[in-house]
């Protein structure tokens, strides 16, 4: 059974996080590219350039809701808009420290979401939500 090597894509501003993540996601041979984007700004033109060529979006995109200028709820909606015209190949996670009541409330409201993950991601977490998605 041939299995499909992912893309993971990774939006926070946290430079900690994001070179913990990705010394945490080298370790899954599931794993082909990570890419990672310090602001949705960059991530949204990232995604928007490369919208006709899916060999290099992510396949899974984690996006912190904290974070200045555009947060994480903007970037949703914003990939929601694109979606209207063109649909993405791409699995959305939340992946924010915030356990509010008010982020998971409103995460409910976004049938495009996957799942809202709790920082930090663990080895273990990171595992079943690849293996998920390779299963699918």
């Amino acid at each position: 059974m041939n299995t499909k090597l992912l893309n993971i894509g990774y939006v926070d501003d946290d430079v900690v996080f994001q070179v913990l993540i990705k010394r945490l996601t080298k370790h899954f041979n599931l794993v082909k590219n990570i890419i990672q984007f310090y602001n949705a700004k960059d991530a949204l033109n990232f995604l928007n350039k490369n919208i006709d060529n899916h060999d290099k979006l992510p396949d899974l995109l984690f996006v912190d809701l904290n974070m200045p200028v555009m947060d994480g709820w903007d970037l949703v909606d914003e990939l929601i808009n694109i979606e209207n015209n063109k649909p993405l190949p791409i699995k959305i996670y939340i992946c924010s420290s915030s356990e509010s009541l008010k982020d998971k409330e409103k995460f409910k409201k976004y049938s495009r979401l996957e799942q809202y993950v709790v920082k930090p991601l663990t080895k273990n977490t990171m595992e079943k939500l690849l293996h998920d998605v390779t299963l699918h």
